[in-house]
């Protein structure tokens, strides 16, 4: 899987303040003020999480795939670029 989106990975108001509502991220950032315990609990969980999904291992293993789909073909063209 392709992780690009904070919000494919981490979960709102567990590993932070994920949100694109401006409203509910002030709210958030006011809560994590108000809280410095909270705030570190979720940047600690969010820290295992990249721990877990982004090792050194995971990481090659994905370029070593990308490039073993190239090189057989199996890659989709970008319209952007006909």
């Amino acid at each position: 899987p392709s992780y690009c989106e904070p919000g494919t990975i981490f979960k709102n108001n567990v590993h932070g303040i994920i949100t694109n509502d401006p409203t509910e991220l002030r709210q958030g950032i006011q809560t994590l003020l108000a809280n410095p315990d909270k705030a570190k609990e979720m940047a600690i969980e969010a820290k295992s999480v990249v721990k877990e999904l982004f090792t050194p291992e995971k990481f090659n293993q994905a370029w070593i795939n990308l490039f073993t789909q190239f090189s057989r073909g199996n890659y989709a063209r970008s319209s952007t670029n006909d």
